[in-house]
Order: structure tokens, then C-alpha cells, then sequence
């Protein structure tokens, strides 16, 4: 009788580096996001050679612009209730969060609407000379269903249910490259790829809302006392949020806005394919990595175990900072492979900009999955170092084009000043928790009756 095959060692290693049936929940949850980042990222690799060749380097530049204009709008649309949902005290609170939320989002949208129209209308100059045309009219639309989507994505983020937002990374990835190679082929140009995102968004918020029925049972038996009673709590929070996030999205979005304005279209182009594609591999590291952090981040912040969170960071970062050696490999090469992968003749000189890249893909693999400091209710810091990097970063882009000095150059001017935005915010990410973890040290050592003069001296 033959005996049944074994399983070489070294194989169920291996294998085992993917499984989610074991290890702690940061380790299950990270590899259930990594999972879906891995298809979803590889579906954009592999279709990006094609897309490059279906759509032209203006195409990519619109849609750039029309992306980062749709962040910025994203930012503020939801009043940034949603950060809060994860930190709650509890479910019937983050239910009544998210309500607010989409009531937010649903005025902001219709105020963007309108704003659209009535700049159609009187033929605003500013509306002519933005490059995309009728396209505008696309953005509310695009708005509400990202704003949307992070509604839902906070709230399975408190679930710590990152196995759904696994698969729904996949269905999108899947929707969004399938609909650009179809309106590619029909020669929509940039509107085919700004349709596929946002139909692959709500296709998304469709897989959203199926697993969130007792969701939405809360949502409807809402009433209007624990409505107005969680608005009145966190109001302020969500008031520093909004100005965070706006500050945020300007930090990703404000260098391809400025680009297109003192560069070419075509220039343009290169920058937001080539950050497309190299965001896409760091992608699916960093976005498991800050879904699941995020998640236990929060679980240990309601606990006041400071120490505990301080250390999952460190060692967190500490981690990520492998990656510096696959980035600056991938980078090196961009000279040598982006113009015979897309077409040498229009995509050539992006692989010098990949190469500029560089500092800027660092910051976002090792810093940006772990700074949330929402959880410290610190957004002043975050609002801090992200102001910081849109300063340097308009600035690098308004010197280089004053001075002529290129696009590589300013790619790597804007990357530089992006990494330093990302250190920054890891220091003010230590001083936030050695903050508070003093404070909770204080407290434990403080007898009962100082506790209670404290309390009374507060109110």
C-alpha cells in the first residue's frame, strides 16, 4: 500500500504564513485583509499594462484630478462622525454615529450638487479651466458613495469583521478593472475610468449594506433623544476630525492638484499612474496592517491600556520597516521596466518618476498604517503634521515649476516632503501616548478621595 503523500515542512510553513486559523486577532485580521489585497492589488498590476494602452497619459491626469478633488470632498462630507463609530462606548452609540453621519453626507452631497449647477450655469471660469469638462457633474455622485463606503468600513472595523471587508476589497478590484477595460475598449477615455470607480464603490456598499442587516434594523429604531444626545458628545471630536481629515486629504491630493496646475497634462499622467502602481504592492501590507491596528488600537485605548498600545506600535513600525528593501529594489528598477511594460514611446519617462517616488512609498508602507491618532483623541497632532506636509508639499511643487526644473524633480521635492510629514506624526504619536499614559499613572496612584475632588473639581 502507498503511503499517503506528506507535506513537506518547509511548504505548510509557508502555507501557514497565509492562514487565518491561527495566531492572535491581529494576526487573523491582517491576514484576511492581506488576503483580499493581494487579488484585488494583482488584478490592477495586471490590467494596468492594458489600461495604459486603452487610455492615454491626459486620461490618467483627469482622472488624478478628479479623484483628489473627490478626496478633498470625501473628507468633510460625513462631518467625520464615522472616526468616533470604532471608539464608542457602546453599539446603540456608534448606530446613532453613523446616522449622523449619513445625514451629513447626504446635505453635503446635495449641496454639491447644486454648487455644480449653478457653476454650469453662469459658465464660471474657474469650472472651464479645470480640465474635466462635464465630468464635474460626476463628482457629487462619486462623493456619496465614497462617503458611503467609509461609513460602513468604520463600522465593520468596530465589529472587528474584517473577513467581509475582504471580500468586498475583492469584488471591487474585480468591478473597478473589468469596467475601465470595457469603457476603454468603447473609447470613453478619462470618463470610463472615473465610471469604474465609482460603480466598483457601489458595488461595494451593496456587499456592505447584505452584511450589515442588524445594522440597519439599529439604524431605523434610532431615537431622536440618543440622536441628539450622541451629537451634543461628540460634536467637538467630530469637528477636530473634520478639520484632520480635510488636512489629510489635501496631504495626498494637494501634489496632483498642484501638478496638473503647473505641469502638462501628460506629466500629470505619469505621476498618478506610476503612484497608482506602486501603491498597489505596499497596498496590501499597509491597508491590513492599519485595518487591524486600527481595530485593537481602539479595543485597548477604551481599556486605558496605554503601555500595551504603545508597545503594538513600536513593534508594529518596527516590522514595517522591512519594506524599505523591497521599495527601494522596486524603485531602482522603474528606469529600466515601466516604459517596456506600458509603451515606451508615451510611458518611457515615468519610470524616472517612479524612481522619485521613492521617500514617499516608504512613508506610506511603514508610517501610515499605525497613525491613528483618533484614538488618543489627539487630532490636533494629526492636523499638525499633515498641515506640515501640505505646506512643504505645495511649496516643492511651486519652486520646481517656477524654476523649471521638472517633473522628476519635483516628484522627488513632493516625496521628501511627505516622508517628513509621516516622521513628525510618529513622534507626536509617542507624545500622545506617554501623555496619557502619565495621566492614567497619575490616577492609579492618587488616593479615592483625590479622585473624587478631581471629578467635582471638572464639573
Amino acid at each position: 500500500m502507498t503511503e499517503p503523500t506528506q507535506t513537506p515542512s518547509a511548504v505548510r510553513r509557508i502555507l501557514g504564513v497565509f492562514s487565518a486559523r491561527q495566531g492572535s486577532n491581529f494576526r487573523r485580521n491582517i491576514i484576511y485583509v492581506m488576503r483580499a489585497n493581494i487579488i484585488a492589488q494583482a488584478i490592477v498590476l495586471l490590467s494596468t499594462p492594458l489600461l495604459s494602452r486603452l487610455y492615454s497619459a491626459e486620461d490618467f491626469g483627469r482622472f488624478a484630478l478628479f479623484s483628489a478633488i473627490v478626496a478633498i470632498a470625501v473628507s468633510v462630507s460625513t462631518g467625520r462622525f464615522d472616526w468616533s463609530i470604532p471608539n464608542a462606548g457602546t453599539a446603540a452609540s456608534a448606530a446613532s454615529l453613523l446616522l449622523i453621519g449619513m445625514l451629513f453626507l447626504v446635505a453635503t452631497s446635495l449641496a454639491a450638487v447644486l454648487a455644480t449647477v449653478l457653476a454650469f450655469m453662469a459658465d464660471n471660469a474657474i469650472l472651464a479651466q479645470s480640465k474635466l469638462g462635464l465630468a464635474v457633474f460626476l463628482i457629487p455622485l462619486a462623493m456619496l458613495g465614497l462617503g458611503l463606503a467609509e461609513q460602513f468600513n468604520c463600522w465593520f472595523v468596530r465589529q472587528v469583521d474584517l473577513q467581509t471587508m475582504s471580500h468586498i476589497k475583492i469584488a471591487q478590484g474585480v468591478s473597478q478593472a473589468g469596467f475601465a477595460v470595457l469603457a476603454g475598449f468603447g473609447g470613453l477615455g478619462a470618463v470610463g475610468l472615473i465610471g469604474a470607480l465609482i460603480l466598483s464603490t457601489w458595488v461595494g456598499i451593496v456587499i456592505f449594506a447584505a452584511n450589515a442587516l442588524g445594522l440597519l434594523r439599529r439604524l431605523t429604531h434610532t431615537s431622536r433623544v440618543r440622536f441628539a444626545t450622541t451629537f451634543l458628545r461628540y460634536r467637538r471630536d467630530a469637528s477636530l476630525s473634520t478639520a484632520v481629515s480635510l488636512i489629510n486629504a489635501l496631504s495626498f491630493s494637494v501634489s496632483t492638484i498642484m501638478i496638473v496646475t503647473f505641469f502638462s497634462l501628460q506629466e500629470a499622467g505619469w505621476y498618478a499612474l506610476m503612484l497608482r502602481l506602486a501603491v498597489a504592492p505596499i497596498g496590501v501590507i499597509s491597508m491590513a496592517v492599519g485595518q487591524s491596528f486600527w481595530s485593537i488600537a481602539a479595543e485597548l485605548a477604551r481599556k486605558g491600556q496605554w503601555l500595551d498600545l504603545r508597545a503594538l506600535y513600536l513593534k508594529t513600525i518596527g516590522r514595517l520597516a522591512w519594506l524599505v528593501v523591497p521599495i527601494a529594489i522596486g524603485c531602482g528598477a522603474g528606469p529600466f521596466v515601466v516604459g517596456p511594460l506600458f509603451g515606451s514611446d508615451e510611458w518611457g519617462p515615468a519610470g524616472y518618476v517612479l524612481l522619485a517616488m521613492a521617500p514617499h512609498l516608504i512613508g506610506v508602507a511603514v508610517f501610515s498604517p499605525t497613525t491613528h491618532l483618533i484614538v488618543y483623541r489627539r487630532q490636533a497632532y494629526q492636523f499638525a503634521s499633515d498641515a506640515l506636509a501640505v505646506a512643504l508639499t505645495a511649496i516643492s511643487v511651486y519652486v520646481a515649476a517656477r524654476l523649471g526644473l521638472g517633473i522628476i524633480i519635483c516628484t522627488m521635492l513632493v516625496s521628501l516632503s511627505i516622508l517628513t510629514g509621516y516622521v513628525v506624526r510618529f513622534f507626536l504619536h509617542l507624545r500622545a501616548n506617554s501623555e496619557l499614559s502619565n495621566k492614567a499613572r497619575a490616577v492609579d496612584l492618587s488616593s479615592p478621595s483625590e479622585n473624587v475632588t478631581r471629578d467635582e473639581s471638572r464639573t
